[in-house]
């Protein structure tokens, strides 16, 4: 069960990106958003190798959760804007490269709440914590 919240969540966060991936033209606010995600995922990372103490590591995961939740919309316009960004026939230059980097930071996103939820199986307000966020990130999944 624990590998299943891991999972997904990096799904989660690679599938909206990868739904708005191709196509032609200017797509700044597609990349605006891509860099948006990227930045959420790497400062999710980047707590999660600082965090000494549980509060610290229950903050990281609330806060990325908040942050995932908040681009949500934004991935929801990108797709009613740009449906046919759905199928992944064409994808500009520069798009492709953020949702390879975003991919890449998944797995990181993945790798690190793997070794977040062994580390701390034992802490009832962390896996508390990995579990809300679960909950509240699954009704987004689409």
């Amino acid at each position: 069960m624990k590998h299943l919240y891991a999972a997904v969540l990096c799904l989660l966060i690679t599938i909206p990106a990868t739904r708005f991936a191709a196509g032609e033209g200017d797509y700044s606010d597609v990349t605006a958003v891509m860099n948006q995600l990227i930045s959420v995922q790497k400062e999710y990372i980047r707590a999660l190798k600082k965090a000494k103490k549980d509060d610290e590591i229950i903050t990281a995961i609330n806060s990325f959760g908040d942050s995932v939740i908040s681009l949500h919309p934004k991935i929801l316009e990108i797709n009613k804007k740009y449906p046919g960004l759905r199928s992944a026939n064409k994808i500009p230059g520069n798009v492709y490269e953020l949702i390879e980097s975003s991919k890449e930071y998944s797995k990181k996103v993945h790798d690190m709440t793997l070794l977040i939820v062994y580390r701390f199986s034992y802490n009832k307000n962390v896996k508390k914590a990995i579990d809300n966020m679960h909950t509240r990130l699954s009704s987004y999944e689409n």
